[in-house]
């Protein structure tokens, strides 16, 4: 048993729960979330979800709050009707309706920098695909424009990834 680091019933729990979070996921994921949201105008709220999926409503809640905090949607709070809160996807992402990623030229500089200083300076394409929800191949493109214009530098990491280092460290807080 040496190497072995005993985690108590916390390590069971912990476990439990990553299962649970990791089973709603695959039954509602991001991408269905949004195409939904989409579908909707870019509104969405929990009951909508859990009718779409056919996942229970505080599983739909707790999806609509990992989007929320992922940085995915707005609240709005100006027109709760019967206590269930309304959310929005941010971005313009809505304006997309048939379409399920950015064009390049959509993904705005401010956008990408922004990014980068929410990660300390540093972004990957796969990481501006995932918290944008675009094409790897979009997020390569504009990523790329940007070191042309001197904004990102390209490093390898630790685990051999090019990411992009944003060159002005004076943003970064």
């Amino acid at each position: 048993m040496a190497g072995v680091i005993p985690l108590g019933l916390g390590g069971l729990f912990v476990t439990g729960y990553q299962r649970r979070v990791k089973a709603i996921e695959n039954k509602a994921s991001n991408q269905e979330i949004i195409k939904i949201a989409r579908e909707s105008n870019g509104e969405l709220n929990a009951v909508l979800i859990a009718e779409q999926t056919g996942i229970s409503l505080s599983n739909a809640k707790a999806r609509i709050n990992h989007l929320f905090i992922s940085g995915l949607l707005r609240k709005d709070n100006s027109e709760v009707k019967k206590g269930e809160t309304k959310y929005f996807l941010k971005d313009n992402i809505s304006k997309h309706s048939k379409s399920t990623s950015y064009l390049s030229e959509e993904i705005t500089d401010a956008t990408l920098i922004n990014l980068a200083i929410k990660n300390e300076g540093i972004i990957s394409p796969s990481s501006v695909c995932l918290k944008l929800n675009v094409s790897i191949d979009a997020a390569k493109q504009k990523l790329k424009e940007l070191r042309k214009k001197e904004v990102f530098i390209t490093e390898v990491n630790e685990n051999g990834a090019l990411v992009y280092r944003l060159i002005d460290s004076d943003l970064i807080k």
